[in-house]
């Protein structure tokens, strides 16, 4: 396992309670997420940030879509588009089978269109976390699995054939054979586990190579873990709570690390004072373009 220290090469000071959800549209060369405990939407552009959209509802993550160059976003328990030019806010449909104190967290959308997302506890607490899928044809909501306390990060791998997906609590990431036709799930397989004393992993994304990348809350670390679930190499980083990340970039090689300061004292505070912001890391890897919500390939 190779292992780097303090190699963020860029840091974009924000004070996000709980920033989550980086996406990165190469259209528009701008990098979308949002601040789940504020509800803020972000766009990041140029080296600056557009001027951020602020919403009484609920917002726990953002999506790219195919319809009208919206972006699709997910709320306590439903989910919505908003157009970023016209500042333009549209609900879609309300999953009415959602327990009534889950909120929606990760999300990501597979290469069919089709939307994924996972639910949690807002308490943290109890194993009601569910897996859900979205067809923008079918109009409705499936439920795949259930009984963790937090899901998170969601992803596939280079041939469409494994779904990854994070239990941050137990600490696992497992992989699901995956039918991308008909969005199907086949048999659960642990892919890495995360020793507590590690810290948890959040958010995950895959790159151009097949790895894995994890963020991993309260390890001041982000993993890279080989395609059978080696850890490749750690990235210290000088703040505790990293949450998700994402590849983006004219060359798709800058890895944009979202954090949090929620939860953290005033002395932890003092002592990574960067918690709460975005930051890049120029790699040697590539990362993948995102797929659009209702998209078909």
């Amino acid at each position: 396992m190779k292992k780097y220290t303090n190699i963020c090469k860029e840091e974009i000071s924000l004070k996000c309670a709980l920033g989550e959800s980086p996406v990165w549209d190469s259209d528009s060369q701008t990098l979308n997420f949002v601040d789940i405990n504020s509800n803020i939407l972000f766009r990041y552009k140029d080296q600056k940030f557009c001027k951020p959209y602020y919403t009484s509802n609920e917002l726990n993550a953002v999506c790219l879509s195919n319809f009208f160059d919206n972006l699709l976003l997910t709320n306590k328990n439903s989910i919505s588009s908003f157009n970023f030019s016209s500042r333009k806010f549209d609900y879609i449909k309300h999953n009415y089978c959602e327990t009534i104190n889950n909120r929606f967290n990760e999300s990501k959308v597979d290469s069919r269109g089709r939307l994924w997302f996972a639910s949690m506890d807002k308490n943290e607490i109890r194993p009601t976390g569910a897996l859900w899928s979205y067809e923008h044809l079918e109009k409705k909501f499936v439920k795949h699995f259930d009984g963790f306390v937090i899901g998170n990060g969601i992803d596939w791998n280079l041939d469409d054939t494994k779904m990854y997906f994070t239990d941050s609590v137990n600490g696992i990431i497992y992989t699901f054979d995956y039918d991308p036709d008909y969005g199907i799930l086949g048999e659960r397989k642990v892919f890495a586990k995360i020793d507590p004393s590690l810290g948890y992993p959040d958010g995950l994304t895959v790159d151009a190579e097949g790895f894995v990348w994890s963020a991993i809350w309260d390890g001041w670390c982000i993993i890279r873990f080989s395609p059978d679930g080696i850890i490749d190499r750690l990235i210290e980083l000088d703040f505790p709570r990293p949450t998700s990340l994402a590849f983006g970039g004219k060359d798709m090689n800058k890895l944009f690390i979202t954090s949090a300061r929620t939860g953290l004292t005033k002395k932890e505070i003092k002592s990574a004072p960067k918690s709460g912001s975005l930051f890049s890391i120029e790699t040697d890897f590539l990362g993948r373009q995102p797929y659009k919500f209702g998209a078909r390939f």
